[in-house]
């Protein structure tokens, strides 16, 4: 297929034809049958082009940075599918007598943010391993690499891939506030620095083991909020009220993780069988919708926020701008002086009911039926990974004899009569 510099050959681009392309197995310069786009091939790299007559001369525009310097190697760091687009709005612009402006767009595509997103639109498909990172996506490290990306997107986020460098590497360990935080970003980021070494848009990764001192690791995380603890953080989430004062004591109501209360539909809510469905959503640990009781403490806020005629697809815990409600830490800000309690997050919900439940040895309530209330998989409980696979019981009858008995504990702590459900010693 290769051919000479003077002569254009008309191919159906592909990512594997531009990659053998950018591999140097072929030599030339090609046209696309889909679109103006042209790739020109030569053993010193492969650049985007287009050829486009118009007012009497042919004008030939490369891929430009953001300072209108042509980028070297530009279809290394350009997904085809951008440089398309590209090329037919600048011929669009040429055609309409327009000065082609859309000429210079690679110095956007070429910033840490831009190459973390197209990492990410592979690494989210289960099972596809991602060019320049030799892993394959599972649900809880997706989680955790959004979010990791997502703390690192103000600091380093617009910076060119080139100009991430120790110093960027030292703002991040110093900026991003916890030490939890600050490992989840600190591996994000050395994920995406690792594939653009490798596809050769950066000299170094910084954030790599060897160059600058990556944050601590955090310790593992032991704290959870006591009976007397919750009651005060009830009281003080009723006196903020709205939806954050609601989807705290729901939490604390129903141990759901935060971003499965916070994505919560009322398509989701069944009042008529108590029981609510959590969804898997992008990220999320879950491989299949889990079904949860709804009782007591919880259905009643549910039941209070409910509209007349709600709509199926809005958000049980929305925000003003129809969004999911997040927005953890300043309300912790205002939580935690007004409860007198410190150092707990809504996460730790999910540690102090189980424990409590254990503590307490209520009659007829097993650990089984507190891990159940938990939504974890078969596998976490049994100590194997042969119950995940073949255990598909959903728990719900187990989850829901654990949900009446923490709704009869929280309900009995909040009007001060939590020992008379003990168990007798035997």
């Amino acid at each position: 297929m290769a051919t000479s510099k003077a002569t254009t050959t008309r191919v159906k681009f592909t990512p594997a034809f531009v990659a053998r392309v950018i591999k140097g197995e072929i030599i030339g310069e090609f046209g696309d049958t889909e679109s103006p786009l042209r790739i020109r091939s030569t053993s010193t790299g492969a650049n985007y082009l287009i050829m486009k007559k118009s007012g009497g001369r042919v004008h030939r525009i490369v891929a430009r940075d953001a300072e209108g310097v042509p980028v070297a190697d530009a279809a290394k760091i350009w997904k085809l599918a951008d440089a398309r687009n590209w090329a037919r709005g600048v011929v669009a612009d040429l055609t309409r007598g327009k000065a082609p402006t859309r000429s210079i767009p690679v110095g956007g595509v070429a910033t840490f943010a831009s190459l973390a997103r197209e990492l990410m639109e592979g690494y989210t498909l289960a099972g596809r391993r991602v060019p320049g990172y030799k892993e394959v996506a599972r649900p809880n490290s997706v989680a955790s690499r959004v979010r990791g990306l997502r703390d690192l997107d103000p600091i380093i986020g617009a910076l060119p891939v080139a100009k991430v460098d120790a110093l960027a590497a030292v703002r991040v360990r110093d900026l991003v506030q916890t030490p939890a935080t600050a490992t989840r970003a600190w591996a994000a980021a050395r994920w995406v620095m690792s594939a653009a070494v490798e596809r050769g848009i950066a000299l170094a990764n910084p954030f790599a083991r060897g160059n600058v001192k990556a944050p601590a690791r955090p310790a593992d995380r032991e704290r959870a909020p006591t009976l007397e603890e919750i009651v005060r953080i009830w009281r003080a989430a009723e006196e903020i009220g709205g939806t954050q004062g609601d989807i705290t004591r729901f939490i604390f109501a129903l141990p759901v993780r935060a971003t499965a209360a916070s994505n919560l539909v009322w398509d989701d809510i069944d009042l008529e069988t108590g029981t609510l469905t959590i969804r898997p959503e992008p990220g999320s640990k879950l491989r299949r919708p889990l079904v949860m009781p709804l009782v007591g403490l919880a259905r009643a806020i549910i039941e209070a926020r409910r509209p007349r005629n709600p709509r199926g697809d809005s958000l049980v815990f929305g925000n003003s701008a129809g969004k999911p409600w997040a927005s953890w830490s300043p309300l912790y800000r205002r939580l935690h002086p007004m409860s007198d309690t410190s150092g707990w997050s809504i996460h730790d919900a999910r540690r102090s009911v189980p424990t409590i439940l254990g503590n307490l040895a209520i009659e007829g309530v097993t650990a089984w039926d507190a891990d159940s209330l938990l939504g974890h998989a078969v596998s976490t409980s049994m100590g194997s990974s042969v119950g995940a696979v073949y255990n598909r019981s959903d728990r719900l009858e187990s989850a829901r004899k654990a949900a009446m008995a923490w709704d009869a504990v929280l309900a009995a702590a909040l009007g001060g009569t939590v020992t008379t459900l003990r168990r007798a010693a035997a």
